[in-house]
This record gives structure tokens, C-alpha cells and sequence, in this order.
């Protein structure tokens, strides 16, 4: 199969190395036009030459042709210059090339190694220190890979050996000495080699096991004659080296990389962390790096125009090539030669292998941030007391939350939880380590099959033909799925130990694998159905490449994988998901089952899917209902519903009864649908207007349905209710009990009354506020926008409700000219609180402790010097949870899964749903990103459960009255006079 393509050169351009007929300094990237829509096997460039390798084997090599080496002949021409590029035969087809000082090294696709140039060294391996004008055969056989230094070579055989010969001034032979080698020399000390690159006067080496091997000249002074171990990339997954004259880089499986000067321990490289980095070079002082997305970075010494761009040169910074792919880079002394990939078809072929890179890497991350830790998790002898959220009180929350009494457990009940923990590993994580292994080697392959100009197709479709034993892990891991995530969440909320480790190291990879653009969750659910998603990526990607393939062997080579994944897939979602199709798997989220749900997609698919035959998913539909005039209107949805109810379904079979049954039970989900959403608080308020000629288009529809169908006797139903006008009932008054008054006659104080009769009281009155406000409040930040009382009316009540009660406190406070009876105020507004919060009405709570830690209160330090430690304790604790921090962490741990009746505080609410808003309304790819409205339903709906139940209606009406006239009296204070009056008082 042909490509298209570009070469670019840059940098250096003496002895006309770049092939521009030019030895001027070339800064940015240049296309060569002389070799433009060639197709190459292997590029590479040495100090003073570029060499390639065309698809016919084909040796093409420009730049130095004579050295001043006793005049020897490097490229087989005469010329001291070769400024286009010569074409070289050998006889055989080439397949591999290298370029050092002054000699070259080229590998026949036979696996013989052919050497020519300057060979005063012993670096041509032919016995002698003769140059070689014509390329000659170097006696090892079954090689490789060739891998040239400055003045040495190292060849890598099929059988994993390494033979070194020329220079070996600092040991870079590896050989035990540092005696020149003429001839093709053992290198003994390693073994099973399967990568080799050579730099000035040292080498790298990556065996089979990952291990990295360095020989030479390893820091100023000091060299190493045979091959020792670098322990820190031990577990790594080292795939390629690369040497400089002072650097040396390392590359993960995983595509990070990691750089190191001579003598100094290598550092992981930040700055392409988040990017999927799958090709590594050095020049004598400058790095390059190609990534999964055909991007080129480059950085180090640039004086010579070597990294193509301007910029700082300390940092990888992406050179420009317009849209071009960059799919192979090789670095010469000072300059540099780059060859694009520009066919639609090889492109897939590279998102192959970008795709399986970003899969293996979240397998890592599974087994080293959750794999590896819940290994070796163990429940200690001593273990914190745990305590109820049922009936939460402050002591209970104090003790959680400040010193935790541990009681010591009992032995017995401590093995059997340590049991069921590794019980639910295995279940979990059963034949993880074999899904890992398997996709290591694929990786492997693919990157072996693209580590070239044009990536070798076969191969790479080789890699997925996958044994029959291969894909059976997948159908062992999709059979215990569900049974194994359901375990999980039982004992992550059974446990708490379990779920706090869970939950650290899901925070740990998110902080440190998420790019600074945004973060990205890691989580162990998500994580462990990368599997299945996985099978579903193959499917699509696969049906790409057959689009733009027209070769018969390859077309049968994406068949049969892309059956076999399809089948996998197709089995574990029916067998596992009743929530969606195969086909949805990639768009789906999660839910907190551990099970994939909608996640997006265009209006028109998300009402089939809303109407689906088989799959039902009723927080769809309430999210759906909640949300969907956020991303469309009410007479489009109503348009999509009534062709839904018409349209015969196409169905993959012919079978008109089959086509008829599916027609029938669509039918009825849009009648479902239908009358939800008349019905519903959350959405009925669309047919208010009972003569609008939305309402007269959905009775139209419903009168229209025939007496026969099936739907008849619900679509009369609905149609009743609809004409009844009972779609929305109006919500009565707020129960203000008596309208705020001054009423001189009342002899009353703030301790009149007792702390739990003003709690009562302040509970009911909260719960009416609360209760109020109507879901579609929630939404878009409607308090926030200037017309925030036509948008979230309720809303806004409750929030001047909040900042009146914190007045209030303050007033009552401050109002006493004793201090005395201003402390004794003071405590009783602790207390007042604290019932409060027995009684579960944060949102009370929080204003009254607003009021407490204004200014205008906390400057009265006598009155505050006044109240015993465990007041002082008590309010400080309280303040600590509901103002301690930004993201209320200690808040909602307390209100989790509380029982009602409850209010909650409204601004923890309200910032959760500012997040969510943030995120974009439509997918990457495009369509609806239902995924953010299904959270921000869930966080509306979860609320609204607290308004089902109602606190009692308390209060006497001495209470009533003195409140509401001390309310006012706050009210017309505000905080500006209640500031001034504190200062007269302190």
C-alpha cells in the first residue's frame, strides 16, 4: 500500500547535508521537493550526512562524500560535497540504516550488515583500519538492528547479542577493556538485547525484561568497559534509548519520557507528561520528540537552527509543519530530518496505536495506584469508631471529626475482614494482570510496526489477530463484571478504611496524571470498564480502516478482528448493561452502580434512545425532562415524540411481525414519556397555558390516536388530565405567620423563649421557604443573572431569608448595653444552633453562625472572653464544618445520606451546580453532552427529596410575634448600623 508524503530538513547544512543544493543555516523546517511523494523504510543522520532508505530498498545519501581522513570515500562519490541526494546499491535490498562520523553502516533485509567509509578505528569491522570506498560485508550473521557512534559501531543480532568494534578509547564497546576492536567483538556481560543506540563514547541497551543497560564514558572521569544496570528504570517498561554526546532519554511503553545528563540520575520530563510521546532522538546537544499525534518537539542547544523554531530553548515546544503527521524524526550532529505521513488510511493506522498507548496507560495506572496498594491493604488492630449520619449530633461529629476513639477489635472479626478484602481483589482484579500482559505485547507490536517512515499495516493488524485463549480473557473479565463491581461498592461502603484508600488514590492520579488544561478523573470504576470501552474503540476504529482500505488480504485481516471484538463486546453489555447499547458504550458515564449510562449525543438520538424498546432508564428520563429546555425547546422535543409514535422502526430484519411488536412497545414509551412530562413538577409547567398552540398540538395529537392501538386508553388518560388543568397546581403563600410589626407592649427577650422552642419555630418557617422553590431554579445560575427574582424567585427568598437571621443574631448580641447580657445572648444563639443541627436544618444553622463570626460580633472580645471552654469549643467546632473551607468537605461528609426531615445548606448546592454549569453543553465530536445535565438533575433531584418532608408547624404566638418585630428592627439596622452600634458597645 502506498502513501503520500513530505521530508523536512533543518539545521546544519554544511557539506550540503540537507540536500538543498545549500550550507546556509536552515532555522525552520524546509520541505525537500526531490523527494517529495517518496516512500521510506528508515531515515537516519550522522554529523556531516542523511541517509534514506526508499520502498524499493534503495539507498539515497547526501551531504560529506570525502573526508579528510587520508581522503576516504564516504558515500561512494568523490565529491568533498554531495548536495543532492546519490543513490547507493548494494545488491540487496536495504533495510536499515546508520551514519556515523565519517563511516556508514547499512543492514540488508537478509540481516547482513554492510559497512563503508573511514575505518582508521576498526569501526568497518572488517580486521583492519583501512578505509572501504564501496559497501562490504561485516562477518556476523542474522542481524537486526546497526547502531553507529562517532568513531564505533555495535551491531544487535536476532538471538539478542550485541558485537562492538572501533573506537573503544572510553569503554563504549562494552567489551571489558579499552582496546580498539578491529573485528565484530562479543559484548558478554548482557543478554536477550532488543534495542540498541549509540552515542560519542558511551551506549544504551533495553534487553527483554525492560531492563536498560550503559557502557562508556557514564560521567566526567569516569568510564565503564562492560554494561551495568540502571535500577531506576527497573519496572519502568523502557521500549527505546537514544544517546547524545552528554544526554541520553528513555521512553515508556506509556510514552513519558524520561532525560539525563552524563553522571547524573535520570529525571521524568514534566513538560510531556500529558502528551503520548512515541518516538525519542538526540543530536549531540539537542532532543527531539514525536508524539501519538504526529506532533514534533524539540529543545536544547539551538545555535545552528537545529530545533526549526524560536522559543525557549530549555523546553519541548512543538515545531510548525502545518497540518503535516510527522510519523519518523532523526537527529544528526546540528541538524535534522523529519518525514510526514499524509494518507487518511495510516493516520487511522497511527490512532490505532494512539489508542492502544492511552488504554495500556490506564491499565498502569489501575495496577499502580489501586492494583498494587489494595494488595497489601489490611485492616489495623485498633480501628477508628464509626458513627451514624441517622441521628447526627454535634458530640457524635466531634468525635469523628477531631480525635476518634479506637476501640481494639477482635481478632477474629478482624481476619474475616481482611478475608473478604482479598476475596474482593481477586474477584475485582481476577485476570487484570493477564489483560495488562496481553495489551503490553500489542502496544509493543504496534509501536514496532510504526517505529518507521510508513508504518507496516500487517504488522500491525497481526498484532490483533489475537488467539482464540487471548480474547477468552476478555470474555472471563465481561462474565464477572458485574458480580465483582456490585462487591466492590457493598464493601467500599461497609469499610470505611477500603473506601478512604480508594478514595486517596483516586485523588493521587488524578493530581498528578491530569494536564494542567483540566482535571481528569481516574477513578477506580472508570478505570476498571476501560476494558469493555476498549473492545467498543477496536470496533469503531476498525470499521474506519476498512472504509479506506482497498487490499483484499488487509480487508480480511480487519474483518476478522473486528468481529471478534464486536462479538465480545455485544455479549458483555447485554449480558451486564440494561441501561445501554453496545453502540453507546464510548459516550456513556457512569452511575454510582459502576454502570454505564447515556452520555451524549445529538436531540434526535437521545428521544430514540429516551423511547427505546428495550432499554429503560428512568433517571434518563427525569433528567431528560429537568434539562432538556437548556439545549432545546419544548415544541421541537413535542415534534421529535410524535414522529417517534409514527415512524416504523428499520430494524436489521426483514420480519414484519418482528418490525410491528418493536413499532407497538416504541409507541407505548412515547406515551410513557408523554405523560411524565405532563404530569411532573419538574417539567408540567409547559402546558399551563391550556390555549397556546403548543397545548392545542399535543391534544391534537392524543384526540388523533385510533381507538384500536394499544396506546388508546393511556392516551385518554393523559388527555383528561391535560384538559382538567391540573398539570400545575399553584403553590399557596409563603406561612409568614404575622407580617413583621413593632409592637411596643411586647415584654419579651431573646431568653424568653427556650432555645429549642426558637430551633422548632425557625425549622418550620426554614422548611416553607425551602420547600418552594421549583427545580428549574437550579438551573443556569438563574440567581445569580440580574433578572434573578424572575429566574429563581425562591431562590433568592431564601437567601435574604439567610442574610436576615445572620442580622438578626448579630442584633441580638449587640443590642444589650451589658455585657453580661450580651454573653449570656451570645450562648444562647449557640445553643439555639446547636438545635439546629440536631434537627438537621443546616441551612438555619449556617445563618445563625454567619451572624456569630461577623465582624460586628467577634470584635466584642469581653463578650465572648465570657463563655466557658466547652461553649467556646462548641461553637468553634460548629464553625469548622459549615465555614471551615471552601469546598465544605466536613459538611458534606456530616449531611451524607441523612435521613429527613433536613435542610440543606443552600451555597453547598448552589456551588456544585456553578461547577457543573462550567462544563461544555456539547461533546468534543459534537452533539449534547447529557453527561453534565445528568449530574446537575442528580444534585437537583437528591435536593428536592428533602422537600417531601415537612418539619411541624411550631411556634407560639408571643414567639411570633416578638420575632417578627425584632426581625424588622434588625432588618432596618442592616449590617452598616449593627457594625456601629457594636462599637459603642466595645
Amino acid at each position: 500500500m502506498k502513501t503520500s508524503g513530505s521530508v523536512f530538513v533543518w539545521g546544519d547544512g554544511f557539506y550540503g547535508k540537507l540536500g538543498n543544493f545549500q550550507e546556509e543555516v536552515v532555522g525552520s523546517p524546509y520541505e525537500l521537493s526531490s523527494l517529495e511523494n517518496m516512500q521510506f523504510s528508515s531515515v537516519c543522520c550522522g554529523p556531516h550526512n542523511s541517509a534514506f532508505i526508499d520502498d524499493l530498498g534503495q539507498l539515497l545519501i547526501m551531504g560529506c562524500g570525502m573526508s579528510g581522513y587520508e581522503s576516504s570515500i564516504i558515500i561512494g562519490s568523490e565529491d568533498e560535497k554531495q548536495m543532492s541526494p546519490l543513490s547507493i546499491t548494494l545488491g540487496e535490498e536495504i533495510h536499515d540504516i546508520s551514519v556515523g562520523n565519517y563511516h556508514i553502516v547499512a543492514l540488508s533485509k537478509g540481516g547482513t550488515a554492510y559497512t563503508w567509509g573511514w575505518g582508521g578505528l576498526g569501526q568497518l569491522g572488517h580486521g583492519t583500519i583501512d578505509n572501504v570506498a564501496q559497501p562490504k560485508r561485516v562477518p556476523i550473521k542474522c542481524v537486526k538492528q546497526v547502531s553507529s557512534g562517532t568513531k564505533f559501531t555495535i551491531l544487535l543480532t536476532d538471538f539478542g547479542e550485541l558485537y562492538a568494534f572501533g573506537n573503544n578509547d572510553h569503554g563504549q564497546l562494552g567489551v571489558g577493556n579499552t582496546i580498539n576492536q578491529l573485528t565484530p567483538t562479543r559484548v558478554k556481560k548482557v543478554d536477550n538485547i532488543t534495542y540498541i543506540s549509540c552515542g560519542v563514547s558511551h551506549a544504551l541497551a533495553i534487553d527483554s525484561s525492560k531492563r536498560v543497560w550503559l557502557w562508556g564514558q557514564v560521567s566526567q572521569g569516569k568510564i565503564q568497559t562492560i554494561p551495568i544496570e540502571i535500577e531506576f528504570f527497573k519496572d519502568l517498561d523502557i521500549w527505546r534509548v537514544a544517546c547524545g554526546e552528554w544526554q541520553s532519554m528513555a521512553l515508556t511503553q506509556y510514552g513519558r519520557v524520561y532525560t539525563w545528563g552524563m553522571g547524573e540520575e535520570p529525571t521524568l520530563l514534566l513538560d510531556l507528561l500529558y502528551i503520548p510521546i512515541r518516538q525519542i532522538r538526540c543530536g549531540s546537544f539537542h532532543m527531539c520528540a514525536t508524539d501519538d499525534n504526529g506532533k514534533l518537539y524539540t529543545w536544547g542547544r539551538g545555535s545552528s537552527g537545529q530545533l526549526g523554531r524560536e522559543g525557549d530553548k530549555d523546553l519541548p515546544i512543538a515545531v510548525d509543519v502545518g497540518d503535516k503527521y510527522i510519523s519518523y524524526i532523526s537527529c544528526g550532529d546540528y541538524h535534522n530530518v523529519a518525514v510526514t505521513c499524509e494518507t487518511e488510511f495510516y493516520n487511522l493506522c497511527f490512532d490505532l496505536l494512539s489508542m492502544e498507548r492511552e488504554y495500556v496507560s490506564k491499565l498502569h495506572i489501575l495496577q499502580l495506584y489501586y492494583y498494587d496498594p489494595l494488595k497489601n491493604f489490611q485492616v489495623p488492630e485498633r480501628r477508628e469508631r464509626t458513627w451514624s449520619r441517622s441521628s447526627v449530633r454535634l458530640s457524635d461529629v466531634k468525635g469523628a471529626l477531631r480525635s476518634p476513639k479506637s476501640s481494639p477489635s477482635k481478632k477474629q472479626e478482624r481476619v474475616k475482614i481482611n478475608a473478604e478484602v482479598n476475596d474482593l481483589i481477586e474477584k475485582v482484579f481476577g485476570n487484570f494482570q493477564e489483560i495488562l500482559s496481553l495489551h503490553k505485547n500489542i502496544l509493543l507490536k504496534f509501536d514496532e510496526a510504526c517505529d518507521s517512515p510508513t508504518p507496516n499495516v500487517y504488522k500491525i493488524l497481526q498484532a490483533l489477530r489475537m488467539k482464540i485463549e487471548d480474547f477468552g480473557v476478555y470474555i472471563r473479565y465481561g462474565d464477572g463484571y458485574n458480580n465483582a463491581i456490585s462487591s466492590l461498592i457493598i464493601m467500599m461502603k461497609e469499610n470505611e478504611l477500603l473506601n478512604n484508600l480508594i478514595s486517596t488514590q483516586s485523588n493521587l492520579a488524578s493530581e498528578f496524571y491530569s494536564p494542567p488544561s483540566g482535571r481528569r478523573s481516574f477513578s477506580l470504576l472508570e478505570l476498571l470498564i476501560e476494558p469493555i470501552k476498549h473492545m467498543a474503540r477496536y470496533t469503531r476504529q476498525l470499521s474506519q480502516l476498512l472504509e479506506y482500505s482497498s487490499d483484499k488480504i488487509l480487508q480480511n485481516e480487519i474483518y476478522y478482528a473486528q468481529a471478534r471484538f464486536n462479538g465480545i463486546l455485544e455479549r458483555v453489555c447485554v449480558q451486564n448493561f440494561n441501561l445501554v447499547h453496545p453502540t453507546e458504550i464510548l459516550t456513556s458515564t457512569l452511575n454510582e452502580y459502576g454502570h454505564p449510562e447515556i452520555g451524549g449525543g445529538r436531540l434526535e438520538v437521545l428521544v430514540e434512545r429516551l423511547t427505546h424498546h428495550q432499554f429503560i432508564d428512568m433517571d434518563f428520563l427525569n433528567a431528560f425532562l429537568l434539562t432538556f429546555r437548556l439545549f432545546t425547546n419544548k415544541e421541537t422535543f413535542l415534534e421529535l415524540l410524535i414522529a417517534r409514535y409514527y415512524d416504523r422502526p428499520v430494524l436489521h430484519e426483514d420480519d414484519e411481525m418482528e418490525v410491528d411488536a418493536v413499532h407497538r412497545l416504541i409507541q407505548q414509551r412515547v406515551m410513557h414519556v408523554l405523560q411524565s412530562w405532563i404530569k411532573s413538577r419538574e417539567s408540567g409547567y409547559d402546558f399551563e397555558d391550556r390555549h397556546s398552540d403548543f397545548v392545542k398540538q399535543c391534544t391534537t395529537f392524543l384526540d388523533g390516536i385510533n381507538d384500536s392501538s394499544e396506546c388508546a386508553p393511556q392516551a385518554k388518560s393523559v388527555l383528561r388530565y391535560l384538559q382538567s388543568g391540573n398539570a400545575i397546581a399553584p403553590m399557596p403563600p409563603i406561612r409568614t405567620e404575622v407580617p413583621p410589626r413593632r409592637d411596643t407592649s411586647l415584654n419579651l427577650g431573646l431568653r424568653s423563649f427556650d432555645p429549642q422552642e426558637i430551633a422548632d419555630y425557625f425549622a418550620w418557617v426554614d422548611y416553607d421557604y425551602f420547600r418552594r422553590i421549583h427545580p428549574k431554579e437550579f438551573l443556569r445560575q438563574g440567581w445569580e443573572k440580574s433578572n434573578s427574582e424572575e429566574l429563581a424567585p425562591n431562590i433568592v427568598l431564601m437567601t435574604r431569608r439567610f442574610n436576615l437571621i445572620s442580622e438578626w443574631t448579630i442584633y441580638e448580641i449587640v443590642c444589650e448595653t451589658k455585657e453580661k447580657e450580651r454573653s449570656a445572648n451570645l450562648l444562647h444563639m449557640i445553643l439555639v444552633a446547636k438545635c439546629l443541627l440536631d434537627m438537621k436544618d443546616y441551612n438555619g444553622v449556617a445563618a445563625i453562625l454567619g451572624g456569630i463570626n461577623n465582624t460586628s460580633a467577634t470584635r466584642l472580645k469581653k463578650t465572648f472572653s465570657k463563655l466557658t471552654t466547652k461553649y467556646e469549643g462548641l461553637v468553634t467546632e460548629m464553625t469548622r464544618i459549615f465555614l471551615g473551607d471552601g469546598n465544605f468537605s466536613l459538611l458534606r461528609q456530616l449531611s451524607a445520606n441523612i435521613e429527613p426531615p433536613s435542610i440543606p445548606y443552600l451555597p453547598v448546592i448552589l456551588k456544585d451546580l456553578i461547577f457543573m454549569d462550567e462544563l461544555p453543553d456539547n461533546l468534543l465530536g459534537g452533539g449534547i453532552n447529557f453527561y453534565k445535565w445528568r449530574q446537575m438533575s442528580k444534585v437537583v433531584n437528591e435536593t428536592l427529596q428533602y422537600q417531601l418532608t415537612p418539619y411541624p408547624e411550631m411556634g407560639a404566638d408571643d414567639l411570633k410575634l416578638w420575632m417578627s418585630q425584632r426581625l424588622a428592627e434588625a432588618s432596618d439596622l442592616g449590617m452598616n448600623g449593627l457594625y456601629k452600634l457594636s462599637k459603642k458597645r466595645e
